[in-house]
């Protein structure tokens, strides 16, 4: 699911901006551990130290423990980042090591430009950010806000942080806010722009750190002593971090139920950007009260459901079935090759469904539970992931083949817990449908 990925993807990043003002900064060090309840589960190590050149090197080491389903897994990450002394970008360089194999990020300042390439798994991409843009390094947001505000007393201010996995800039928006400490200063701290993907909070004692939690993902990392930092454990994912419920009633009998009705609730995304309306489950109601959702959603066992009714899809929303994310990819060239050889023999869009189907499950051999998420190009490379990854490399290869598709986010039951699952729905037009129509009338065939 994308929440393992956001997981990870809180864990080992670390914020920076070139908005603040000029300020010498003698070495230091820092350590940090992240928090789940009473677990330590991952550790942070900062250095920062001052160079002959005027600029500053921050050096960030950290690691992380996760166990997913008794499959541990841990994180590795080394960088080391320079930047100006108004923290502006000047190079960087951060390897990862995961579950799905490793990643190099490097970055170096070039003119107006920010030359950025990043390497997983053997996939190389490449992106340039102009610095006209004032992007800034994760690792530093921290130095960046407490320098802002305390610099210029400003209460509310933008930040553009460079993402090293998208290799985009993302809009942060940054707020202060009253303490319950007299002696610490408090940051709310918002990234995205059309609908926020995180809200969080820092706090600041005598400008340093010492406390940052987020809610998407959920996290709290607090500041800590070097032996605390030695003690981290694995956190075993679970509850929420995994989608996972428990049921409110007995079920003796899972595979004789017919159907269920699950009220489900949550902040901030709108309900048009989920799917809640497919071949296996039904929208009964919603409500919304400010950035509160709530919503019944009838679940029904597939061999009891009803055959699908023809639905209409606009012209705007199959181009956008159609298009490349940052995760679903149908104009890679290794997509393209494995679209075109697993469904050579095919003649209609079900043959064509029904082999990419197929074929993606054999290459995959089952997957594999990582908490990261990735790129279709990366699972065809490394052939593993969880439900993610499986309708990622789908929807890749369909969409590549000129079938719209989408990504259905539901649930699936186990040992009495509801467990978060993605799945696929492709789009297959009528054949006596009018192919210069704004709309096309079709069924869903929903794939899993």
């Amino acid at each position: 699911m994308n929440t393992f990925r956001i997981v990870i993807f809180a864990i080992a990043l670390i914020f920076v901006t070139n908005h603040a003002k000029a300020t010498d900064l003698p070495t230091s060090e820092a350590w940090y551990v992240y928090v789940d309840n009473e677990t330590m589960y991952a550790s942070e190590h900062v250095t920062k130290r001052k160079l002959a050149s005027g600029d500053i090197e921050c050096r960030v080491h950290s690691r992380v423990l996760l166990d997913l389903f008794g499959n541990r897994q841990e994180e590795i990450t080394d960088a080391i980042y320079v930047v100006t002394q108004d923290l502006s970008p000047v190079s960087a360089t951060v390897h990862t090591k995961r579950a799905s194999g490793e990643i190099t990020f490097a970055c170096e300042k070039d003119g107006d430009n920010l030359q950025i390439r990043r390497v997983s798994n053997g996939l190389s991409r490449s992106s340039a950010i102009n610095l006209a843009q004032h992007p800034i390094f994760r690792a530093m947001l921290p130095d960046a806000i407490s320098h802002m505000g305390a610099g210029s007393k400003n209460s509310e201010f933008e930040l553009a942080v460079i993402d090293e996995e998208s290799l985009r800039v993302e809009p942060v928006k940054c707020t202060m806010i009253d303490s319950d400490n007299p002696s610490t200063v408090e940051w709310s701290v918002e990234f995205g722009s059309d609908v926020v993907l995180s809200r969080g909070r820092l706090s600041f004692k005598d400008g340093q750190r010492v406390q940052e939690a987020f809610s998407i993902p959920k996290y709290r990392l607090q500041q800590s002593t070097a032996q605390e930092a030695s003690k981290i454990e694995y956190r075993v994912l679970k509850g929420r971090d995994m989608l996972m419920f428990d049921v409110d009633k007995q079920i003796a009998r899972i595979d004789l139920l017919q159907e269920l009705m699950v009220k489900l609730r949550w902040k901030d995304v709108p309900l048009n950007r989920l799917q809640l309306n497919d071949g296996r489950q039904e929208l009964v109601s919603h409500k919304v009260e400010g950035v509160q959702h709530e919503a019944v959603v009838r679940i029904a066992n597939p061999n009891s459901a009803s055959p699908r009714t023809a639905e209409a899809l606009e012209q705007k929303d199959r181009e956008s079935l159609l298009r490349k994310t940052q995760y679903i990819d149908p104009t890679d060239s290794a997509v393209l090759t494995a679209a075109s050889v697993w469904t050579k023999d095919c003649r209609t869009p079900e043959e064509i469904i029904d082999a990419l189907s197929r074929n993606v499950f054999e290459h995959l051999q089952g997957g594999e539970a990582i908490a990261e998420t990735l790129t279709a190009p990366e699972v065809l490379q490394c052939k593993k992931g969880k439900c993610t990854e499986y309708a990622i490399l789908f929807a890749s290869l369909a969409r590549s083949k000129d079938l719209p598709t989408r990504i259905v986010l539901g649930d699936r039951m186990i040992n009495g817990q509801w467990i978060g699952h993605m799945w696929n729905e492709v789009f297959v037009a009528e054949e006596t449908g009018d192919s210069n129509s704004n709309r096309q009338t079709g069924r869903w065939i929903t794939v899993d």
